[in-house]
């Protein structure tokens, strides 16, 4: 699996994403951010990392990929 190669808010935004909204993971509890990519689809990122909350969250496999 390729690196994530976005570490600040402003590296996603130039790459195209959108922030929507911070929220908590309904599995964990950690808060995240909510982010629309450029194709359009919503993707959770851990709010102090800005690592994709699915490569994270230890119950990401209860939710649908």
């Amino acid at each position: 699996m390729a690196k994530w190669p976005y570490k600040t808010d402003a590296d996603l935004t130039k790459a195209g994403y959108i922030f929507k909204s911070d929220a908590r993971c309904k599995g964990c509890q950690e808060m995240i951010e909510w982010w629309e990519t450029p194709n359009g689809k919503m993707m959770p990122l851990d709010k102090l990392t800005l690592q994709p909350h699915w490569s994270t969250c230890p119950k990401a496999d209860r939710f649908k990929s």
